[in-house]
């Protein structure tokens, strides 16, 4: 008997679904809207700061946002912090499920890593933008460079899920059609 491992079990796959799922929806319906009021709430106003690449153009977008973007940023990233550590895992526990390689499954858990440390940086430069711009633009730049790097993952293993999602699925029509074949004779 072999034994499996906590990965590989359902009730925690299903569990950290639900845990992502409360996350995105926060995401959407809290961060988007509390950051920049005045546009939709699929509007992803953190993406304009993301790949501002340069201090000037980061002040631009906070400056974008409204009046008192700053306290509303600082309010509400957690969130998004949150969403980092809900995602990651998630789509770690879809690839294994589906029977994807373990190279394959670490990609959303390195984006997920990415994607906090970029974060951090992006709070780190929010809190201290008023400093010196020679002092903030490397760190600025650094995380725009990590921004990219991680939207660059997203589609790597996206598409890898829904590769094996559409190879699952036509295995479990094979095994349909065959048990079909098998039950008239």
């Amino acid at each position: 008997m072999s034994k499996r491992s906590i990965l590989d079990s359902k009730a925690l796959m299903l569990l950290w679904s639900f845990f992502f799922l409360v996350t995105f929806l926060a995401s959407i319906l809290i961060v988007n809207p509390t950051l920049n009021p005045q546009r939709a709430i699929l509007s992803w106003p953190q993406l304009q700061l993301q790949f501002a690449y340069t201090p000037e153009n980061g002040i631009k977008v906070l400056e974008s946002w409204g009046a008192g973007s700053i306290d509303r940023y600082f309010s509400v990233i957690w969130i998004d912090l949150v969403f980092a550590v809900s995602y990651g895992p998630a789509f770690f526990f879809y690839i294994r499920r589906l029977g994807g390689s373990t190279a394959s499954c670490m990609v959303p858990l390195v984006e997920a890593v990415t994607n906090l440390i970029e974060t951090s940086l992006e709070i780190y430069w929010v809190g201290h933008h008023h400093a010196p711009d020679n002092m903030l633009a490397a760190p600025f730049l650094i995380h725009s460079i990590i921004a990219t790097i991680k939207w660059s993952l997203v589609p790597v293993y996206s598409i890898h899920l829904g590769m094996l999602f559409y190879s699952w699925m036509r295995s479990r029509a094979m095994d349909v059609a065959f048990r079909q074949t098998t039950e008239t004779r």
